[in-house]
């Protein structure tokens, strides 16, 4: 399998504590895979590092490569160029656009088919929708996108068990059928268990072995 995303020695700094300690991990084409681990063990930091949205950070360090180019200097723009789509826990919508305008921005008109409860939000504004409904749009938005590497932090906070499933379900979909790399941020192991080729458990800044789920 061709690596779309691998990173090595990468430590990041919030004044003087060290959040993440020389974390290593790799993503390929084709799998979905999970960092998993308690609130505080790192997950959303190494994906604003892998993004390139660490920008609050003291000091950060690390390799990173994108498609087999090194990338560790690139700003966030020319990640995304590259086909990174990050979407965060928060600040993940447009909240001044519509929900149509917000598919239409990411090219993701065509999660209407698949998640008909955005298609009765579509006229709606992004900034009135609720917590859950607002993850549903940003992680529809990545799904139908361009991006050929998607990162997404607990994409399936806030939504109904039925629901979640579903999202994950289309996240392993993007991977398996349609040769996309996937890595999300969760915190409960057992929701994606079922779902997830690989987990990444994360331990206070450190990674632990891989466990193929």
């Amino acid at each position: 399998m061709r690596l779309a995303l691998a990173c090595d020695g990468v430590r990041v700094r919030y004044g003087g504590i060290e959040v993440l300690h020389g974390v290593r991990l790799s993503l390929a084409y084709g799998t979905f895979s999970a960092l998993v681990g308690p609130n505080g063990a790192g997950k959303t930091t190494l994906l604003d590092w892998c993004a390139g949205a660490a920008g609050e950070a003291s000091a950060t360090e690390g390799r990173l490569w994108l498609d087999g180019r090194a990338a560790a200097a690139w700003p966030a723009a020319r990640r995304a160029s590259a086909g990174l789509r990050y979407v965060p826990f928060e600040r993940n919508v447009f909240p001044g656009l519509s929900v149509l305008d917000n598919l239409r921005a990411c090219g993701a008109t065509a999660a209407f088919s698949r998640f008909p409860e955005l298609e009765a939000l579509s006229s709606r504004s992004a900034g009135v929708l609720s917590g859950g409904e607002r993850q549903l749009l940003a992680v529809a938005g990545a799904l139908f996108g361009r991006g050929r590497i998607l990162l997404l932090d607990e994409p399936t906070h806030g939504l109904a068990p039925g629901l979640a499933d579903r999202v994950l379900a289309e996240l392993a979909s993007a991977a398996r059928d349609d040769g996309r790399a996937v890595l999300i941020a969760e915190p409960q192991q057992e929701r994606i268990a079922d779902h997830a080729d690989f987990l990444w458990p994360l331990d206070r800044g450190a990674r632990l072995t891989a466990i193929g789920a």
